[in-house]
């Protein structure tokens, strides 16, 4: 925020004057007044306060000033703590030490560039906070921008996964049927599966008998021999019929 040296300057040697009188010449009436002791030290602590101020050295002037508030208070002590703030960059404390002294003294002889700084202080700090609001909202967007590209994208890498896992079963699939009609594989389907039947059928109506087939009414092929007759029962014949 822009500054006014010599207002600044002028209201510093006001205040250091009065400041210096009423450590002094005491407080009014209606408080109690400081004993010699406080004075004498109230008034140390502002004249290093005031040269702290002088060499731009804020935080020790501030930490002087108040110290010389405490022994022997006076508003424009005040006042001079908001200056100190204010050049610090300490836009709220400066703002409640020149509210503070309004406060205590609306008519004082530095009341209207108190009020000057108090306004420019209080919308500075709304302009402050309302960037920061911006910020914060433009800050949650982005972040909101950038789930939604890691979304999409893992959606764009799962659908790849799908497409390439259906390409292989495509290619498996096509490679499958190029054996079979090339003849390299021969898969049991419906149709070879009922002409296996049907061979089947017709071998089991058949017998062997001195190494030649016969008709049979009925049961699988049998040959000479077997533990229950005459004839023991043979599956090469439909098991040849199989193969076949």
């Amino acid at each position: 925020m822009a500054t006014n040296p010599s207002g600044m300057a002028r209201s510093i040697l006001i205040t250091s004057s009065l400041a210096l009188l009423l450590a002094l010449g005491g407080m009014a009436a209606a408080q109690k007044p400081p004993s010699k002791k406080d004075k004498a030290a109230a008034k140390a602590h502002f004249q290093a306060g005031q040269t702290a101020y002088d060499a731009g050295q804020y935080d020790a002037a501030i930490a002087e000033w108040t110290e010389a508030n405490r022994l022997v208070p006076a508003p424009l002590v005040l006042f001079n703590i908001g200056q100190a703030y204010r050049l610090k960059g300490d836009r709220q404390q400066a703002l409640n030490f020149y509210m503070s002294y309004l406060q205590v003294d609306p008519n004082g002889s530095v009341s209207d560039e108190a009020r000057l700084h108090r306004d420019e202080l209080a919308k500075a700090l709304q302009d402050e906070d309302l960037k920061r609001r911006e910020d914060e909202l433009a800050a949650e967007r982005e972040r909101q921008r950038q789930a939604e590209e890691l979304r999409k994208a893992q959606e764009a890498k799962d659908a790849a996964a799908r497409q390439e896992e259906e390409a292989r079963l495509a290619k498996e699939r096509r490679e499958t049927r190029a054996g079979i009609e090339s003849g390299k594989a021969k898969p049991i389907d419906g149709a070879v599966a009922a002409d296996q039947g049907r061979r089947m059928a017709i071998a089991d109506q058949c017998i062997v008998l001195n190494g030649e087939r016969h008709p049979a009414t009925s049961g699988r092929p049998i040959v000479p021999g077997a533990r229950n007759g005459r004839y023991r029962r043979r599956r090469s014949a439909s098991a040849s019929f199989r193969r076949g």
